[in-house]
């Protein structure tokens, strides 16, 4: 059962499933309270004490660790210049190589932007929110009014400390820790007053936080990630401020059909003047060697399964006078397996979720969509990537891909084979970031097989 919220609030708002204001998630529980037990007792109690007493400690410490951790870069740079005669004698006081010490300024970031997500831009937020509203009530003329005027300004600041939070405090000290540098390529593209839906390229824990980074000063931000990462208790309570869906990735069936229902809400207000950006990940996953092996071997076995009922058709015998073939409604698993063949530094993308969105899009919004592809985070899969400093001083490039509402095809068929054109782009294009891999053919036998006209 998912947790679904409606996207306009307000006395008159259509409700959609068992109601809770923004943000929406699996969820076994059945009433208010055990929604609330969930979301609190079970999960907010835990991670947001957890954090703080970590925060508390790391902060008593801080500067008997961070010289500790000076001292072991100067061990190791000392090293590797025996090892390495060619090593300049300036690095030992050179930021950029204090790997140890970034690694630890890092962490010290991310815990200071936590505590801020949760108890100033959280609770503080919250508490002066709910003050101006019982000086409000005082004076206000009627309810109507009164509610009006509290909301709109409760989504002002939401989003106002979202960015500030999430791309200031979170990104941009983290990025200064480590000593990331970063390039944009085709944010001149992307105009203001216009509502988007980006799909995301994703290879690391940290590209979660790219949108928020690359586009939260100039509009709303809504995303479609998993639900695990609620977990992080800055997220937890800026993200279900503000309309977003933290999908199960195990959902089946009904949960399955309420989750797509979901994330049609997200763009369910979208207006050709809408300054909103709904953010998806269409891999699902993270993509590495690993994974796509195994994704290439289960669709593999998908078509040799569809090969085989195929030629069983063919030998049953016909009974009566044939009929029309009817028109397919869906890609076949051959195709879907020299799609994936084909990508070498990407996987397959998930269609469920990205069909929905343009479905809905199609009915209301029209918005344009980006894709955004980006190399530099890769390095970065778990916690020990980042303690073990793999991240610091790496420069990611950003590249992005603006495509009209009007070259977005209208069947569903049309739309899958453009998702899957559009990512060979993205994956030829990675190609060109990694010189010592062979760069992909511009375009797979399948592909010119079955490319179709975008409308």
């Amino acid at each position: 059962m998912v947790w679904l919220f409606t996207v306009k609030g307000g006395p008159d708002a259509t409700v959609v499933g068992t109601a809770h204001p923004y943000g929406g998630y699996n969820t076994h529980a059945r009433t208010d309270w055990g929604k609330w037990c969930e979301k609190w007792l079970k999960r907010r109690v835990i991670a947001i004490t957890l954090y703080t007493l970590v925060a508390i400690v790391a902060f008593t410490l801080s500067p008997v660790l961070l010289l500790g951790l000076y001292i072991a870069d100067l061990i190791r740079i000392k090293r590797l210049k025996k090892e390495n005669e060619h090593v300049d004698r300036d690095v030992l006081t050179a930021g950029s190589h204090l790997t140890y010490t970034r690694t630890g300024l890092f962490f010290l970031s991310y815990l200071f932007a936590e505590m801020c997500g949760v108890w100033v831009f959280g609770l503080g937020d919250y508490l002066l929110h709910n003050a101006l509203w019982l000086v409000q009530y005082a004076f206000a003329k009627d309810a109507q009014t009164l509610h009006n005027t509290t909301q709109d300004r409760w989504l002002r600041w939401v989003y106002t400390a979202q960015y500030w939070w999430g791309a200031r405090l979170l990104c941009n000290q983290c990025f200064l820790a480590l000593g990331l540098e970063y390039t944009l390529d085709g944010k001149e593209e992307i105009e203001q007053d216009r509502p988007y839906i980006l799909l995301m390229r994703h290879s690391s824990t940290a590209d979660v936080l790219m949108p928020q980074f690359m586009f939260s000063e100039a509009f709303r931000m809504r995303y479609v990630v998993k639900k695990e990462i609620l977990w992080d208790p800055g997220l937890d309570v800026m993200g279900n401020r503000s309309p977003n869906l933290f999908l199960s990735r195990s959902a089946r069936d009904a949960d399955m059909d309420a989750e797509l229902q979901s994330m049609k809400n997200l763009v369910a207000d979208y207006t050709p003047q809408s300054n909103i950006i709904t953010s998806i990940w269409p891999e699902g996953t993270r993509f590495d060697a690993k994974k796509r092996r195994q994704i290439l071997e289960r669709l593999e076995s998908n078509a040799e399964k569809e090969r085989n009922t195929a030629a069983a058709e063919r030998e049953r015998p016909v009974v009566g006078k044939g009929k029309e073939k009817a028109q397919d409604v869906t890609v076949s698993a051959e195709e879907m397996y020299q799609r994936a063949q084909a990508l070498q530094h990407t996987l397959l993308p998930r269609t469920g979720g990205v069909l929905a969105l343009l479905e809905e899009n199609e009915a209301k919004g029209h918005a344009d969509v980006i894709i955004c592809g980006h190399v530099g985070l890769e390095k970065l899969a778990n916690f020990w990537d980042f303690a073990s400093g793999k991240l610091g001083h790496v420069t990611v490039h950003v590249k992005l891909w603006r495509i009209p509402y009007a070259d977005i095809p209208k069947d569903t068929v049309g739309r899958t084979r453009w998702l899957y054109d559009n990512w060979q782009i993205v994956d030829n294009w990675l190609a060109t970031q990694h010189p010592s891999t062979p760069q992909p053919q511009q375009q797979s036998q399948s592909q010119s097989k079955h490319k179709t006209k975008t409308q």
